[in-house]
């Protein structure tokens, strides 16, 4: 099995070589790595051509936005399993090696594979970390899909067939495509492990008022396409409690409690400070 890994990265010098050097580092040999930049001057390049071989295909040119970069990466990828990590965040010590393991053990199906989630700051200290837990499609068709998008694992088939990522999506096109995913009738698995590391830093995309006021547009559209806003607020609130009751069982709850607890001394409260 052959694993594709999209890295996308505008302007990102700061994180940029750590991201590359987590999956270029990862053990397992069939793995492809494409780099998409969008025209960056920050020194990007300098550091995308010190690890040029590594890569199967890298550009720099700029482009559309992330969406469209993601886009041009996927419509290079020749592995069954396919993903893209954004140039600040992190994959797990050997995390393709154990997703692709896991599929050959499901008789590799066209599905999406997930798992817990690290959540670092600028200087890659983790802050909080997020176990997850199994898939619940009742939940996920009820209130939406809750995934974290670096480290999420899917078929290039299935991501074919579904017609990709809507390319109008500037946010929220990680939500879209699950959502797309969960209703074409794919199988989400859990594998237990923890992907990636999500970095929260005051410069990234999601910290503007931008963000903000864009989210809410396209939350309101994949509600629209997907028949959210039909569901019933019983129906709603059966989900909740049931999600609720799962991360209770499933220690999803107190694992997080307990790791704020013990680290309560390094962990600080994010700045919410926004740009324009």
């Amino acid at each position: 099995m052959k694993v594709s890994v999209v890295i996308v990265s505008y302007n990102q010098a700061e994180f940029l070589e750590e991201t590359i050097l987590s999956v270029i580092n990862q053990d397992f040999p069939k793995k492809e790595i494409i780099l998409i930049d969008g025209g960056s001057n920050d020194g990007s390049i300098q550091i995308i051509k010190k690890y040029a071989n590594n890569f199967s295909y890298w550009i720099s040119e700029p482009d559309e936005g992330q969406t469209d970069a993601i886009i041009k990466g996927f419509n290079l990828c020749t592995g069954e399993l396919i993903t893209w990590l954004n140039s600040d965040d992190l994959l797990t010590e050997n995390i393709i090696d154990i997703v692709a393991n896991f599929a050959k053990k499901m008789g590799n199906p066209e599905g999406v594979f997930y798992g817990g989630v690290y959540f670092i700051d600028s200087t890659g200290e983790i802050q909080e970390k997020y176990p997850n837990h199994k898939f619940n499609y009742f939940i996920s068709k009820t209130l939406r899909p809750v995934l974290s998008q670096p480290g999420t694992f899917f078929s290039r088939k299935a991501y074919f067939a579904i017609g990709g990522l809507t390319k109008a999506l500037r946010y929220s096109m990680d939500n879209d495509l699950f959502c797309n995913l969960l209703f074409s009738g794919y199988p989400f698995f859990y594998t237990g492990k923890y992907h990636s590391l999500f970095r929260k830093h005051p410069t990234q995309k999601g910290h503007s008022f931008r963000y903000i006021e864009q989210c809410a547009l396209e939350t309101k559209y994949i509600q629209n396409k997907y028949g959210y806003n039909n569901i019933s607020l019983f129906k709603k609130k059966l989900a909740r409690i049931l999600q609720v009751i799962i991360k209770l069982l499933t220690g999803c709850y107190l694992r997080t409690l307990l790791y704020r607890i013990i680290y309560k001394k390094r962990i600080y409260q994010f700045e919410t400070t926004y740009t324009n």
